[in-house]
């Protein structure tokens, strides 16, 4: 099923809220399933890129939760009314 949003005209605390309710949320849910299917002997360089990139993702999460949302919701507020 394939959802056609138009997230061009939302708000931006709208836009924020979607992101951290969907997209973060299903990131940090699935990265610990992901792992768990690859950890074997087999895949042992698969699951050091895996895990590299967890902490990537990770950074990027609270740096987006933390810094860039709220500062862009602070200077919607402030300069867009």
């Amino acid at each position: 099923m394939e959802l056609n949003i138009d997230i061009k005209n939302w708000p931006l605390d709208l836009f924020v809220d979607y992101v951290l309710k969907i997209y973060h949320r299903n990131a940090l849910e699935m990265m610990p399933v992901i792992s768990e299917l690859f950890d074997s002997d087999y895949y042992t360089l698969l699951m050091n890129k895996l895990q590299l990139f967890h902490k990537a993702l990770l950074e990027y999460i609270y740096l987006e939760n933390e810094i860039i949302f709220p500062k862009a919701i602070e200077f919607e507020s402030k300069y867009a009314g």
